[in-house]
């Protein structure tokens, strides 16, 4: 009995490394095939001139837009039907995607619109992910699965920006897009061959269903809700999460800013080369991965609340950001400045962690995992696409040191949006 008992715990663990290897590679794709034009971009504008500023700007926002719609529309399917044939559906549109774009290189409009697609695809991966992972794994395992699969985001992060220009300079142009296609092809195979097999012995993690009229208010009966009482916008209400939007946007409007703007920062606020000013983005996501990691085991062990440590996070992200501001506008050190603002990324990517990939996992008992991943993640997103315009306006007009002071009123903001949300989502999480 023993040993039938220990080759049973053995075979599901191996079962779940399973599932954690396809999503992380799934997540992983989704990056290589979606960063590819922004790590493209400065080759393609300035060394081969083949397109404009504002050509590659009009691509780079119909993904943008179309990617933070798209959020919400996967959440919203990824909860009514199977996860797995979203996530395919992304899959497969994103090859196309990649594979067709540099043949309508004379045809920016056409490119804009193959582009924006795109942007759709990719919104078909996290949602589904999470929904996957809610279904597949117990508390611990969700948050060990979600460290995996953003893990390989980063990793893919770096990659991207590396092989990007080797294969433009080595190959050509287009070969940016067209070996995404095809590692986006590949994994289609083995994500519907290993999948598939996945599924046929996996059993879901079994959760009684809490009805959010109850958290919404504790003295009423169910019963009594009605037919709202499954109602997305009274599990919205009833969980805080209104104002936990305000929070995920104030980190948007940070994080994705300041991963935008930060080389120019460097190389107007202290004079350094464009290009090297550049490599400031590959050190941004080594610090996250160590951050993901610390965030991660936080959250298990010590605060085991998204709000309670997303305030610690913010708070760290404010006062290094009042640092930041008097090193720059009296010229102390690049050096210096760019470590603070590696910390302060990481500390954003783990307040985005919080919200976008733990916090999602708490709607599993109202069957919204899916959906509420999806608004976060476009709550997030819309908060960087203020940031990507407005903190350019500021630096064009106040200079880049008030773009540091707006970044730091964001994270106050950010601190008293979680601050009003705290009793709503600490007696949702406890119920």
């Amino acid at each position: 009995m023993g040993e039938k008992s220990g080759q049973a715990i053995q075979k599901n663990k191996n079962k779940t490394a399973l599932l954690f290897f396809l999503l992380a590679m799934l997540y992983f794709t989704s990056y290589m095939t979606r960063l590819n034009l922004s790590a493209a971009k400065a080759i393609l504008v300035v060394d081969l001139d083949i397109f404009d500023k504002g050509q590659v700007g009009i691509m780079g926002t119909a993904l943008f837009f179309s990617y933070g719609l798209g959020q919400i529309i996967s959440g919203l399917l990824s909860d009514k039907f199977k996860p797995e044939r979203i996530v395919t559906i992304g899959l497969i549109t994103t090859c196309v995607c990649n594979a067709v774009l540099p043949f309508l290189s004379n045809n920016v409009a056409l490119m804009s619109i193959v582009w924006g697609v795109n942007g759709l695809a990719q919104a078909f991966f996290w949602p589904p992910i999470v929904r996957i992972l809610s279904k597949y794994t117990d508390k611990k395992g969700y948050t060990r699965g979600v460290w995996v699969v953003s893990v390989a985001s980063y990793v893919a992060t770096l990659l991207i920006f590396i092989l990007v220009p080797l294969e433009i300079n080595y190959i050509r142009w287009e070969a940016a897009f067209w070996l995404s296609a095809l590692l986006a092809l590949v994994v289609l195979a083995i994500w519907l061959v290993f999948y598939s097999h996945f599924k046929k012995t996996a059993v879901e993690v079994a959760e009684d269903k809490e009805d959010p009229a109850k958290v919404a208010n504790n003295d009423v009966p169910a019963a009594q809700m009605g037919k709202k009482r499954s109602d997305i916008f009274t599990v919205i209400f009833s969980s805080g999460a209104l104002f936990m939007f305000a929070a995920v946007a104030a980190q948007g409007f940070f994080k994705d800013g300041l991963q935008d703007w930060f080389p120019t920062l460097l190389s107007e606020g202290f004079g350094m080369d464009a290009s090297y000013a550049t490599f400031s983005n590959l050190l941004l996501p080594l610090f996250s991965i160590v951050t993901m990691s610390v965030s991660t085991v936080l959250f298990q062990k010590v605060f085991k609340n998204e709000l309670t440590e997303a305030i610690l996070l913010f708070t760290i992200t404010a006062c290094l950001t009042g640092a930041m501001i008097p090193i720059l506008k009296f010229k102390v050190s690049a050096v210096l400045l760019l470590v603070l603002a590696a910390i302060v990324n990481s500390c954003l990517h783990g307040v985005n962690a919080m919200f976008t990939c733990f916090a999602p996992g708490r709607y599993k008992k109202v069957d919204k995992v899916a959906t509420m991943s999806g608004l976060f993640n476009a709550c997030s997103y819309m908060g960087g696409a203020l940031s990507s315009y407005g903190i350019g306006m500021i630096a064009e007009k106040q200079g880049w040191t008030w773009s540091l002071v707006t970044w730091g009123s964001v994270c106050i903001v950010g601190i008293i949006a979680c601050v009003v949300s705290l009793k709503k989502w600490n007696r949702y999480i406890k119920m």
